[in-house]
């Protein structure tokens, strides 16, 4: 029979214990769950626990505990927040979660979102504005697409400089799909979509696209007949 524990001896377990970056968590931060593999990004904060959404828009709590988490790949600490600090999170129109960070200028990014004109431009910041703003994206209205596939070429896309473009009318055999199917041909780094009308009432798919600037943003719904093929 073993004897009671030196406390001793449990101090000296303690301090081999390896040690993990402290991180004090915030609404919006895309973590992962270590002993699951789940990972989302942060919707819900309380003194006991984080909860967790991810790409299919599914919530899973978890309890705080040391390097259980990873950010970037490494294993961290989340520090609890102060009673003081939780509160409800602020949703985007586009159904995200804002930013727990004040705004601060940034850099425009290389990658670019295309539309065919003004209107859609609008749109667009209407929906997406705070989540685009957020990653530096830039929306720039084409006036048509005649010019599309030149227009790309001239773009050059690349892994660090990727091309959206919504268009109107993308349905099989149209003038808008045959432009598509020529832009994206030979194109890696190009994605077409259709620019949905419901879009402007909140009827958004929440879903997805690790591309642009290389976070999680949101994309907008489109049938199954539109051109929605990232290569």
């Amino acid at each position: 029979m073993s004897g009671p524990r030196d406390i001793l001896d449990e101090f000296e377990q303690q301090k081999r214990a390896p040690r993990y970056r402290e991180v004090a968590v915030a609404l919006g931060m895309v973590i992962e769950d270590r002993a699951t593999g789940f990972c989302g990004d942060v919707v819900k904060l309380s003194t006991e626990a984080v909860t967790l959404r991810d790409r299919s828009g599914g919530h899973r709590h978890f309890r705080y505990k040391p390097g259980g988490f990873l950010i970037a790949g490494k294993p961290v600490s989340l520090i609890r927040p102060p009673d003081n600090v939780i509160r409800e999170p602020k949703i985007t129109n586009s159904g995200s979660v804002a930013s727990a960070r004040s705004p601060v200028a940034r850099v425009a990014a290389a990658s670019r979102i295309w539309v065919e004109g003004k209107h859609d431009a609008e749109l667009v910041e209407h929906v997406w504005g705070d989540d685009l703003r957020e990653l530096g994206i830039v929306v720039e209205p084409l006036h048509g697409i005649d010019h599309l596939v030149e227009a790309t070429l001239e773009f050059g896309p690349s892994p660090e400089r990727r091309l959206g473009v919504l268009v109107d009318h993308l349905v099989a055999g149209s003038k808008e799909r045959r432009l598509a199917d020529a832009a994206m041909s030979g194109q890696r780094h190009v994605l077409v979509r259709l620019l949905a009308p419901g879009a402007a009432t909140g009827a958004v798919e929440r879903r997805h696209l690790r591309g642009l600037g290389g976070r999680p943003v949101h994309v907008l719904a489109a049938p199954a007949e539109s051109c929605s093929v990232v290569r």
